[in-house]
């Protein structure tokens, strides 16, 4: 079978899996479901981003799905930041988050995604229609990491530890899909990008981290104790040298260039 063939099967079998997790989401909540459906989604657009011009409807359905995903995520991601810390500090914080964030169970009201099912189901045909050839295929999806490692090297250089959290979640963004691109399409590609996958996965964690601290911060420091405020700082100062230094390293991988010591140490 050939390249471009398999691809579209994938593409094709990736659908109908999103159909099938988002019918059980509806009917009951289900954590193991939901982590393959985010995870589902973020595989599927990336693999399709390439093609967005002919893909705009299917895209910003599952861009609609991922963000009715979100807040779901943001509860688990929240607990899971603090759940090592001392308890004394984060139990009224804990409640918190559980009386303010959606819990589990809600799932089936929130992914209520009007017109997602028949989206997908039409996916197959819409790429059958308007899936271009093998060689305009592989250079659509090369065009396509040309300009995510382009803008991720400019993210990534205007970051200092100085810089406002949300030029941090921007590098943030950029880098996911810089990762989930070169991770999925990695044959696709040329075989000296194959392996930036592998470099943008710990800059992509670290921003990650971050960026929940941040979240927390933005979400419930106004209810934070003192002594709360003092260990989140501590944590954030913690979470900003692992991103700082992994988004070093990440750029050292981009540009070739020797790496350093951070610059902004």
């Amino acid at each position: 079978m050939g390249k471009r063939k398999q691809w579209f099967r994938q593409q094709d079998k990736a659908a109908t899996h999103l159909v099938k997790l988002h019918r059980q989401l509806r009917k009951k909540p289900d954590e193991t479901a939901l982590h393959q459906f985010r995870i589902g989604l973020r595989s599927l657009r990336i693999q399709l981003f390439a093609l967005a011009p002919q893909l705009e409807e299917a895209l910003a359905s599952m861009k609609a799905a991922g963000n009715a995903t979100n807040a779901l995520r943001d509860r688990d991601a929240l607990l899971g930041l603090i759940v090592d810390w001392p308890p004394e500090l984060t139990a009224p914080l804990i409640t918190q988050i559980n009386a303010e964030t959606p819990a589990p169970e809600d799932a089936p009201t929130i992914l209520r995604l009007k017109g997602f099912d028949k989206t997908m189901r039409r996916l197959p045909l819409l790429l059958k229609r308007r899936m271009p050839g093998k060689h305009q295929l592989r250079q659509r999806i090369r065009h396509s990491a040309r300009q995510l490692r382009h803008q991720s090297t400019a993210r990534l250089q205007q970051l200092t530890p100085q810089t406002a959290p949300e030029r941090w979640h921007d590098a943030r963004i950029t880098v996911k899909k810089l990762r989930y691109l070169h991770e999925h399409l990695a044959t696709w590609l040329p075989g000296r990008w194959r392996n930036l996958a592998s470099a943008a996965k710990p800059a992509q964690e670290a921003l990650g981290q971050l960026h929940d601290l941040d979240v927390l911060a933005a979400d419930f420091g106004s209810g934070f104790s003192p002594a709360l405020t003092v260990y989140w700082q501590e944590q954030r100062a913690h979470a900003l040298a692992r991103a700082d230094s992994t988004a070093q390293t990440l750029l050292h991988a981009l540009t070739h260039q020797p790496p350093t010591a951070s610059a902004h140490t």
